[in-house]
């Protein structure tokens, strides 16, 4: 994350220094702005006679208030320009076809094809198209462009400029280190938070990473990429493609600011809103994907407005949510995330609206809105993904305290019947079960009272688990019953004899008496054979019941037929 937050701030800087450099270099081959004049295509027009005067141009009308049409478009270079060789470098809007005319100082005149095919092929790094210019002993006096089919929504052409090869070679240098600090940035945002997606699994981190897909995709189309990994193709297909990546990328932005927001914290209407808001920006990005040019102008528009009602929507979700989640650091970054790309989206929306004219800044403004909402919201999505861990490892330790009560007997503290399958050794290892009643228990509660014979209860519960928590289980299987369960090793047929002379000589509460019997019964251990293990220890605890209490009754023993009980109620048969 830290990283992330060093590749934007350096890309930040990459954006500012060079429209610094760009703004007051003087070197000798420094770029040469071109004044524009335009005059609309008429019938019989003819490129040598617009080449040779200015007049019936317009140098004062800005070019996008023309609307759409053909056009002739005249470069004025600054007259006191050195010679030297130059490259016309620009960005081309929205167009059918277009040729450039060059008349040199010495007379000299060349015709350059500039169709959608050819511009594709002379696009570099940042969009920009660099027509290399033909060597000559004294530099361009005049040029002109025909453009025929424009659709002139933000100008014919844009900053075009006559720049050396060593200045056209640095700035593409320039924006090749800005669009590889933007992909580096996605990329490790994108690499990181899917590597949370996996343990996590909520929605928003899906939408986020979809969100990334889309920025990445935009920053090719947007950098020109497309125009360099399909140099033949029509480059109003990039220009397609960028509308369409930034629509969607802004409504998977809006998606996952509602995806994050919990339950609750945005009312209805204000979901509903911007569910609409979504349909309708994909929804117009779609048909400028298919739309034919004569509808571009109305549909970009339309686009533009939009991307102003975005802004309002997502200010008015701000809002919201900073009154109702006041107290959320997740959400306070998640804000943040969306108020400081809002103030960079503002400039581009301007440029859009012409409010403001075109700069390296507002060119790269989307970008950077990105840039600030795909690390902010990145680090929302670490806080809050801290939060849900903390929520799921109380829930954890709760459920695991609830299971705890569960499996507890609360009045003697032993574990009850379910806490003894749960805890019980399974295996083939023989194991050793001693069912232990005690007897008489009635009439010490009739006697005594029930506080008698619950105290009577705790004692002997103490009892147990001094002589047999060493070595294996003790529970109170219910009423008056208990347990211990261990293996066969462990739980010697002595164990009884000592647990029996343990109770006859413990004084109980109130100075009681107490003795109890015990069923004693070997065998394996299973979840389907608990059953059959008790239903042999319980037989032999009703035998010791039956022989007079106060003894051991072995079901080994038992089942082999072995008698010979005493009439001594110490007397006991073991195995």
């Amino acid at each position: 994350m830290v990283n992330a937050a060093l590749t934007l701030l350096a890309m930040l800087a990459m954006v500012m220094t060079a429209g610094a450099a760009h703004a007051g270099s003087v070197s000798p081959d420094a770029d040469i702005p071109l004044k524009i004049c335009t005059a609309a295509v008429a019938p019989g027009d003819s490129p040598m006679a617009r080449l040779a005067s200015l007049k019936g141009f317009d140098c004062q009308t800005r070019s996008y208030r023309l609307g759409s049409g053909s056009y002739w478009v005249r470069l004025v270079p600054d007259p006191s320009m050195e010679s030297g060789r130059r490259n016309l470098s620009f960005i081309p809007g929205w167009q059918r076809n277009a040729t450039l005319y060059l008349r040199h100082m010495d007379g000299a005149t060349d015709s350059i094809a500039l169709d959608n095919r050819a511009l594709s092929r002379l696009t570099h790094v940042g969009a920009q198209v660099i027509v290399p210019l033909a060597e000559h002993a004294s530099p361009p006096e005049a040029l002109l462009l025909r453009i025929d089919g424009a659709v002139n929504t933000n100008g014919l052409i844009s900053c075009p400029t006559l720049r050396s090869p060593q200045a056209s070679h640095r700035d593409e240098l320039r924006e090749t280190a800005i669009y590889c600090a933007f992909a580096g940035l996605c990329l490790a945002l994108l690499a990181y938070n899917l590597a949370l997606l996996m343990p996590i699994r909520q929605g928003f981190q899906f939408t986020y990473c979809l969100m990334l897909v889309s920025m990445l995709t935009y920053a090719w189309a947007h950098s020109g990429g497309w125009s360099l990994w399909f140099p033949d193709s029509d480059i109003s297909g990039r220009i397609r493609l960028g509308y369409v990546t930034l629509g969607l990328t802004s409504a998977l932005a809006l998606r996952f600011f509602i995806d994050f927001s919990e339950s609750g914290t945005l009312p209805d209407w204000l979901r509903k809103l911007a569910l609409g808001q979504r349909l309708a920006l994909l929804g117009c990005s779609a048909v400028i994907v298919l739309a034919p040019l004569e509808l571009i102008p109305t549909l970009d528009r339309i686009y533009v407005w939009l991307f102003v009602a975005l802004q309002a929507l997502a200010l008015t979700m701000t809002m919201t949510i900073t009154a109702l989640r006041r107290g959320s650091r997740a959400a306070r970054v998640l804000l943040l995330s969306w108020t400081i790309p809002l103030l960079s989206c503002v400039m581009r929306i301007a440029y859009s609206l012409h409010l403001v004219s075109y700069t390296l800044l507002s060119d790269h403004a989307p970008l950077l809105a990105m840039s600030v909402n795909a690390l902010l919201s990145s680090l929302a999505i670490a806080l809050r993904v801290k939060i849900l861990t903390e929520e799921r490892d109380e829930a954890r330790h709760e459920e695991r305290i609830a299971r705890r009560l569960a499996e507890i007997d609360p009045l003697t503290g032993l574990l009850n019947r379910r806490g003894l399958l749960e805890r019980a050794s399974t295996g083939q290892e023989p194991q050793r079960l001693l069912v232990i009643d005690v007897d008489h228990f009635k009439a010490i509660n009739d006697g005594h009272g029930h506080d008698c014979g619950d105290e009577v209860l705790r004692e002997l519960a103490q009892l147990l688990t001094r002589r047999c928590a060493s070595r294996g289980q003790v529970a109170r299987l219910g009423g008056e019953e208990f347990a211990v369960i261990g293996a066969a090793r462990d739980i010697a047929p002595g164990l009884a004899l000592a647990i029996l002379a343990d109770v006859r000589g413990h004084s109980f509460a109130h100075g009681l008496k107490v003795t109890v019997s015990i069923g004693v019964a070997e065998g394996l251990m299973t979840h389907t054979g608990w059953n059959a293990l008790y239903r042999r220890a319980d037989t032999a605890l009703y035998e010791a019941k039956a022989g007079g209490r106060n003894r051991v009754v072995d079901a080994g023993l038992l089942e082999a037929g072995i008698a010979g009980l005493g009439d001594e109620p110490q007397q006991v048969l073991v195995s």
